[in-house]
């Protein structure tokens, strides 16, 4: 991993930029043929990404505070090795499960007193591809979240929120057992889906 950026800093303002590479060598996939269904290969790849990632925290009143978290990144799979001979093409593709786009905003309003605090969050997935032969694109997707955590006393604290607001439809990856060379047959295909709307209470208890 190499990574270098600029921090900016100002009274309720703190902002950053970083650019990074990271380079993974020797990944291990299985590969089916997609000539030759009965027929896998094994294959060794690199894994290059170059990417920027943006940090944007403001706090303008002392009860509001906004925070952005954005990535944008490139990966490819690169050198690409196999048992056997094959046919497709893999060299420059994007890697499996991974989005080139990221980003997060959270506004929060904290209570006042040392109370606690109440937010909102909308995260953005960006597309994905679900094979490294990149056959079948997952869509992007955004996921609406709320919660709170409040505190009752010194040693109680309680925590609610509510995941995927909107029950969202989204993937985050399609069928493994499919191997590298995904298809869609009929118009259908097997994908991993996001938790619908979901809600979560907590307490945490200081003894």
């Amino acid at each position: 991993l190499y990574e270098g950026g600029a921090r900016f800093q100002w009274p309720g303002v703190n902002a950053s930029v970083i650019g990074f590479r990271t380079e993974i060598n020797n990944l291990s996939y299985q590969i089916i043929n997609p000539d030759n269904q009965a027929q896998q290969t094994n294959a060794n790849a690199n894994s290059r990404t170059n990417g920027v990632q943006v940090d944007f925290d403001v706090r303008p009143i002392s009860f509001f505070s906004l925070n952005v978290t954005g990535v944008y990144q490139d990966p490819k799979l690169k050198n690409l090795t196999f048992s056997s001979p094959i046919a497709g093409t893999y060299e420059g593709n994007t890697p499996e499960r991974t989005p080139k786009k990221l980003l997060t905003v959270t506004p929060s309003f904290i209570i006042p007193g040392g109370l606690g605090e109440i937010y909102g969050r909308w995260k953005y997935i960006g597309k994905i591809f679900a094979d490294a032969g990149n056959g079948i694109s997952l869509p992007d997707y955004s996921v609406f979240s709320v919660g709170a955590s409040v505190n009752l006393s010194d040693r109680v604290n309680l925590n609610a929120s509510i995941d995927n607001l909107t029950n969202t439809k989204g993937f985050t990856e399609g069928n493994p057992r499919q191997g590298q060379t995904q298809t869609i047959v009929d118009g259908y295909f097997y994908g991993r889906a996001i938790y619908g709307r979901n809600a979560i209470i907590s307490a945490t208890i200081k003894l």
